[in-house]
């Protein structure tokens, strides 16, 4: 008599428990969307809309203002976009502006015109896909060129960093939901690792930015590596730094978007110009709770002549960082073209930043950080073809997989139409080899000109632009297009031509 009873419970029961794994299932995001969250990411056409977050700059409209922020948004496509730009200053309510970008142009925003703050972040809402938001800053240090990001998140990692004499190490946390956010700040430094009681529990008001002074409370360490980890909420994080030049260190004023993840392989496709005397220093956080041993190896682009270059090997201690400077040692030919990838062995989840750097002077000078690239994919985009503030602007396309050749076009948009450029259409990239593309050469002062990247196969692409007076070093971040993006897996050796068998799984990413 009590069966029928028990029936509707275990029924009753089986419902609660399918309806908990469509949950879960529908909440854990799949590879395509995880590997779209890694870094900046271009929607794709006949996207519904993109969404930019711009985390800060200054807004002061001062000439003399530490890092006046202005916001390029570029649209590839055949078609206008239409949307919004909302600057979020550090005090007062956000002030809204309309856009429209054209089709196959550039327009550029003076966040100071939109709102007057001593800080503010951007947000850019737009109608379409295939289009690309950066950050230019403007101060007494110099210029810089930074990413936005493509989405909020949980954590961020910045593996470089320095509170020494004479620099300036801010993070700015900008929290663009209605709800409060909380987050915890962790910094490693040659000392150690430090958790200031000020920055855990960190309370992030909804819809402004915070910005943090590390050297405050971090003094005089000469490498900080940061984590933010919040508690509730997303958000976006950003570094801004500077440096005058105290103690023979470089010159110049950087900002970087953090990584939203760790990965076992970061690639940097542009290296050092050659025969630079900047510092290049490579800096390697590792936030996972195992050791890790890592290998930065080299790519020389005329080894053949010039000769391989043996791969540097660091330990990365759980939760701690390390950096290496590759040009304080003599293997590295200075007259050399390179790129870089850094591996950690057994797929240990690390996250490997790069500065260049040096001493303003006669023909040199400037400061830039990039956090490396820890995905491939067959589209991209950059904000920046040849400006008119650049002297120089070379595109790198490397293609770190063994076995596997390359072919690549360049595709040139302005002035509302776009045309792939004549010396660049399905060109060779060997497997383990990069093309160098001098795009102030090849569009003639076209100012105005983004440019997209389309490969046969998966590459990784960086750029390099240098401007005259006063000489800057600037790295601007090439975004990947959603949906042709994959990970990293296989990477050539500059000494044995790959590390791992071609066939073997991909990494993972976390």
């Amino acid at each position: 008599m009590r069966r029928p009873r028990r029936l509707p419970m275990l029924v009753l029961l089986l419902a609660v428990v399918i309806a908990a794994v469509v949950a879960e299932r529908s909440s854990t995001p799949s590879t395509a969307e995880r590997l779209d969250a890694s870094m900046p990411t271009a929607r794709p056409a006949g996207a519904v809309g993109s969404t930019w977050y711009c985390a800060a700059g200054s807004a002061t409209g001062d000439a003399n203002g530490f890092a006046e922020q202005s916001v390029t948004i570029t649209n590839a496509s055949d078609d206008a976009v239409t949307g919004t730009l909302t600057a979020f200053p550090d005090r007062g309510e956000p002030v809204t502006s309309p856009l429209r970008v054209g089709a196959h142009s550039r327009q550029t925003v003076r966040i100071s015109e939109v709102t007057r703050a001593l800080w503010a972040s951007a947000l850019v809402e737009l109608s379409g896909g295939e289009v690309s938001v950066a950050q230019i800053l403007q101060g007494p240090a110099g210029r810089a060129v930074g990413a936005c990001a493509s989405s909020p998140a949980p954590e961020w990692f910045f593996p470089s960093g320095s509170t020494r004499n004479g620099a300036r190490n801010l993070m700015a946390l900008f929290n663009p939901f209605p709800g409060d956010a909380t987050v915890d700040l962790t910094f490693d430094t040659e000392d150690g690792a430090r958790t200031p009681q000020q920055f855990q529990g960190l309370v992030l008001r909804g819809g402004r930015v915070t910005v943090v002074d590390v050297g405050a409370v971090v003094t005089l360490r000469e490498h900080v590596a940061t984590t933010v980890r919040a508690r509730s909420g997303r958000i976006v994080a950003q570094q801004i730094q500077s440096s005058d030049g105290r103690e023979a260190a470089e010159q110049g004023l950087a900002v970087t978007l953090g990584s939203p993840v760790t990965a076992p392989v970061w690639s940097f496709a542009v290296a050092t110009p050659p025969g630079s005397e900047a510092h290049e220093v490579i800096s390697v956080l590792n936030p996972g709770d195992t050791d890790a041993t890592v290998e930065v190896q080299v790519q020389i682009d005329d080894s053949a002549e010039v000769g391989s270059v043996e791969p540097y090997r660091l330990s990365v201690a759980a939760g701690r960082s390390t950096t290496v400077d590759l040009m304080a040692d003599a293997r590295i030919p200075r007259t050399a073209g390179r790129w870089i990838i850094v591996r950690a062995t057994e797929d240990a989840p690390i996250v490997a930043e790069r500065c260049i750097g040096e001493k303003r002077g006669e023909g040199a000078g400037g400061l830039t950080c990039t956090v490396g690239v820890p995905v491939l994919a067959t589209e991209w985009l950059t904000s920046f073809g040849d400006p008119a503030w650049a002297a120089t602007s070379s595109l790198a396309i490397a293609n770190p997989t063994p076995g596997v050749d390359a072919r690549v076009t360049v595709t040139v948009h302005g002035a509302g139409g776009a045309k792939d450029l004549p010396n660049v259409i399905e060109v060779l990239v060997p497997a383990g080899d990069r093309l160098v593309v001098d795009l102030a050469a090849a569009l003639a002062s076209r100012n105005e000109a983004s440019v997209s990247i389309s490969s046969d196969r998966p590459v990784v692409l960086g750029q390099l632009l240098t401007t005259a007076s006063p000489v800057e070093l600037l790295t601007p971040v090439v975004v990947p297009v959603a949906g042709t993006i994959s990970p990293i897996g296989a990477v050539v050796d500059p000494q044995v031509a790959m590390v791992v068998p071609e066939d073997a799984p991909a990494g993972s990413m976390d």
